[in-house]
């Protein structure tokens, strides 16, 4: 018999947290976070991580494991993830994973692509470009060699930008033709729930949780952050050792969460702090929007409003 797994999906701001918390405590569950970045330290009031009331009250993973300069890939995340599942199953409980993260559910519940490891040299060599020809210029690039990617990936995306073509040098295929190879590599009798509700309705949450965010205290988080040394950008010696090249500047992916650029920016100088809001609201919403449209992609969801808790346990129980 296929030991089960309880998806808990859904856009930025839906909340997919309350609603999972609610179900893992009368289902005897722990709730493994499907989120890119609340898996960062520090980076606690602007990725909506759980309370700690509410992490006292039943086991939450992968959340606060990494600092905000080291790397976590999504193939991290499939192993660790997978063998704190196997160890929820092993204890008699039902794990449940929970998140707006695409790629890391994906992972679990459709595998991963066969991809090489990353090509450093190469990398800066694109980012040297980037920054001398604009993105666009390899956005166009990749749409030359796989189309159906570019069409996926958009034109200021420079991170997958890089990782397409990176894939298509090291391994002569695109990326969009590697990805159709991936495999399940555990069976689970998933249940895959995606909240969603009034696009209008949603919209007012996010605003008003990005109000909240920043009444508790997300620009003093930030400026915590920068205080600490986590710079938007990191790498690069003016004076390098000897015998080690002087490297362009790279991003934290960390840094890249959503609304802590405009916040720096705020901070920098550079927008007022309502400008700032306001453009944390906008990039809010249309991310909402993209979540929506990747997990569309996906026919096993079951697609139901959070209001509606008797559906929702229902389908689990079904």
């Amino acid at each position: 018999m296929l030991k089960p797994l309880i998806i808990i999906a859904g856009p930025t701001g839906v909340g997919k947290t309350d609603i999972a918390h609610r179900l893992a405590l009368e289902m005897n569950g722990e709730i493994v976070s499907a989120d890119s970045r609340q898996i960062y330290r520090y980076l606690d009031i602007g990725t909506a991580k759980p309370s700690l009331e509410f992490r006292g009250q039943i086991p939450y993973h992968m959340i606060d494991i990494v600092d905000p300069d080291e790397d976590f890939s999504v193939a991290d995340f499939k192993q660790q993830a997978e063998g704190i599942i196997d160890q929820i199953h092993l204890q008699g409980k039902l794990p449940f994973l929970v998140g707006g993260t695409g790629l890391y559910i994906k992972s679990i519940v459709s595998g991963l692509f066969p991809s090489p490891p990353p090509d450093l040299p190469f990398r800066r060599k694109l980012q040297e470009e980037a920054s001398l020809l604009g993105t666009n210029h390899l956005h166009q690039r990749l749409s030359a060699i796989d189309q159906t990617a570019a069409s996926k990936i958009s034109n200021n995306d420079l991170r997958r930008i890089i990782r397409a073509l990176e894939i298509y040098q090291q391994t002569g295929k695109p990326i969009s033709c590697l990805q159709r190879l991936a495999t399940i590599t555990k069976d689970y009798h998933l249940i895959m729930i995606c909240l969603n509700q009034d696009r209008q309705r949603l919209y007012a949450q996010i605003s008003l949780r990005v109000d909240r965010m920043i009444e508790t205290g997300w620009v003093k988080e930030v400026r915590g952050l920068l205080e600490k040394g986590y710079s938007p950008k990191e790498g690069g010696f003016s004076n390098p050792p000897i015998g080690q090249e002087c490297l362009p500047p790279f991003r934290l992916t960390s840094m890249e969460a959503l609304g802590y650029q405009q916040i720096i920016k705020h901070l920098q100088g550079i927008y007022t702090l309502q400008e700032a809001i306001d453009k944390i609201k906008q990039s809010s919403c249309q991310f909402a929007k993209r979540q929506l449209t990747w997990f569309r992609a996906d026919p096993r969801y079951v697609w139901l409003e959070p209001d509606n808790m008797a559906e929702i346990r229902k389908v689990i129980a079904a």
